[in-house]
């Protein structure tokens, strides 16, 4: 097996426990991983840099943070990659959610947008820690087309899983070649630039760093992780991971809530050094 030179991890349902936070062990590892072998951590996540800086704090330690699936990449105020989505699209994709019965959500970099107050939105402040803006998602579409800015990404949620189906099918019926339609949850589908995904951010993080991608450790735990765990050298699904996820990694270790992270670390780049429990 090539020396693990980065490790990139998804966020829900695996750097983060059931609880919504990083285990102690978890974060140790990734500090040790860091701090003892100068190997980089990457947070590769569908969230926007908003809900993602607090996370690099907590853990104590520089991460390249990867948003919106690889829609923006940075490390260190360096931006590595960059891709939005189009006004035009989102026009299309607004009515077809909400036809739904699916609730649509906008972000750009550090906000995050609803039409009106709802209850995804304390579920969303909960994740992030601040409040988004609400309003008509039409009326701030004209608003970013005369600023000619463009967000990255927009969700639709529904806890009714049938209705969510229904979503994502239509959306699909919708047939725009520029856009990813991805289920990240079992209540999230996620709208992305089809220029982005988790596998892109492997190759462009391989190529930034000067390393094979055979040497980069990615850790998922969801279908939106695929891409991601098929690019990297060492592919690990954490022990709640789908069964499609675990069949794709070469590897499954214990779970979000058990950690998995710290455990997977401590194997294959320590060699079990540490006693992990």
């Amino acid at each position: 097996m090539s020396e693990i030179k980065l490790i990139c991890t998804d966020i829900d349902g695996t750097l983060l426990n059931s609880e919504k936070k990083i285990n102690i062990q978890d974060k140790i590892m990734l500090q040790r991983a860091w701090k003892e072998k100068n190997i980089p951590i990457a947070l590769v996540s569908g969230r926007f840099k908003g809900g993602l800086t607090f996370l690099s704090q907590e853990l104590e330690i520089p991460c390249v943070y990867s948003c919106f699936n690889g829609a923006y990449v940075e490390w260190q105020d360096k931006v590595i990659h960059d891709t939005k989505i189009d006004i035009n699209d989102l026009r299309k994709v607004i009515p077809v959610i909400e036809e739904n019965n699916s609730t649509p959500q906008i972000f750009d970099l550090y906000d995050y947008y609803f039409s009106k107050y709802n209850k995804w939105c304390p579920h969303q402040y909960a994740m992030c820690g601040f409040e988004g803006i609400i309003g008509d998602l039409n009326t701030q579409l004209d608003i970013w087309e005369k600023e000619n800015y463009s967000p990255y990404k927009m969700l639709a949620k529904n806890s009714n899983p049938e209705e969510l189906k229904k979503t994502k099918q239509a959306l699909l019926d919708l047939n725009l070649k520029s856009l990813t339609i991805v289920q990240s949850a079992d209540f999230i589908i996620e709208i992305i630039p089809s220029s982005a995904n988790k596998g892109n951010t492997i190759r462009l993080l391989a190529d930034y760093f000067n390393i094979k991608p055979d040497q980069v450790m990615a850790f998922g735990d969801y279908d939106n992780d695929k891409e991601m765990l098929m690019s990297a050298g060492l592919s690990i699904a954490m022990g709640n991971a789908t069964d499609k996820i675990k069949e794709i990694a070469k590897y499954t270790t214990d779970t979000n809530d058990n950690y998995g992270i710290a455990k997977a670390i401590n194997k294959f780049v320590f060699d079990d050094k540490y006693d992990i429990k």
